[in-house]
């Protein structure tokens, strides 16, 4: 009885001993990750935000969703100048010309709206997001940036692209309380203010244009047209993300999908789960670049 004691004394030690051995593992590991998480935002240095792994609801199947990084505001006309920039000086001018934004593509909103070049080339439009650039040159502007951000650490394998719909949705935290990426269920704070771009007009302001069919705001028997807002307007949310409702509709993975509403977009249609199906560039459309890795 004695000796049975004793086996079971040891048994219960070691695998006591086990256990500390396992938790410690884990906590190194742990701090591990950590330590990697930071040395790669230290590596991006700014303008990008961690999005932990979790799990989202879509169309009422659940999907888990590994961490990764994005791009805390929409690409910029300033971002997607220093991808021009560097074709311009490193590759034929037919890859070039292939990138450059359709500046044409502002008549599909109305003939009389037409900025040109000057959306993209003015200097007081530099921090709003690119847009009339479609989703095979939003991917190849991955691929370089890809290998810009690679270069910066050896400790990891980098791949830049745009985003899942579940992870576009993870970055809004698919809240089950709020149909937007922040807390509240309203489209306005309690000051009345907008919480992102989006058309708010009141129905008694609307009117349809008799030649475009369009709906455009009167004021004073002025016709009021709205337009991007910094890629850094309204406030982030808990992420430190901006505009991932309104503003622009930002090109997913899945084939000519946009998400998220745009600036020209009536408040139902700038929810999380808003999407609108695109072909070609489009100027209420833009995007934001997600980053996964693996430490090397």
């Amino acid at each position: 009885m004695e000796r049975t004691q004793n086996d079971i004394m040891k048994k219960a030690s070691f695998f006591f001993l086990a256990f500390i051995i396992s938790a410690a593992l884990i906590s190194v590991q742990t701090g591990k990750s950590q330590n990697s998480q930071k040395k790669l935002i230290k590596a991006l240095k700014f303008g990008y935000s961690f999005v932990p792994s979790q799990t989202v609801e879509i169309k009422g199947e659940s999907h888990s969703v590994q961490s990764f990084f994005m791009l805390n505001t929409e690409v910029s006309n300033m971002h997607y100048k220093e991808y021009l920039s560097h074709l311009k000086n490193n590759v034929s001018e037919e890859v070039y010309q292939a990138a450059l934004p359709d500046f044409s593509r502002w008549e599909l909103l109305d003939k009389s709206i037409n900025f040109g070049e000057a959306y993209f080339n003015a200097p007081a439009f530099r921090e709003y997001p690119v847009v009339n650039v479609s989703q095979e040159q939003a991917l190849r502007y991955c691929e370089w940036l890809t290998t810009v951000l690679q270069e910066k650490t050896a400790d990891y394998t980098l791949r830049v692209r745009l985003p899942l719909r579940a992870e576009f949705l993870s970055a809004t935290n698919n809240s089950l309380t709020s149909p937007y990426a922040w807390k509240e269920s309203s489209l306005t704070n309690k000051k009345g203010e907008q919480l992102c771009n989006y058309r708010e007009i009141p129905s008694s302001q609307l009117t349809r244009d008799g030649k475009t069919g369009g709906i455009v705001e009167v004021k004073n028997n002025e016709k009021v047209q709205h337009l991007t807002a910094p890629v850094k307007s309204y406030s982030p949310n808990e992420y430190g993300l901006y505009n991932l409702n309104g503003n622009v509709a930002e090109w997913i993975i899945e084939p000519n999908v946009a998400m998220g509403g745009d600036w020209t977009s009536l408040g139902y249609d700038v929810r999380n789960e808003s999407e609108k199906l695109v072909e070609g560039a489009h100027p209420t459309v833009g995007f934001r670049v997600v980053i996964t890795y693996k430490a090397n």
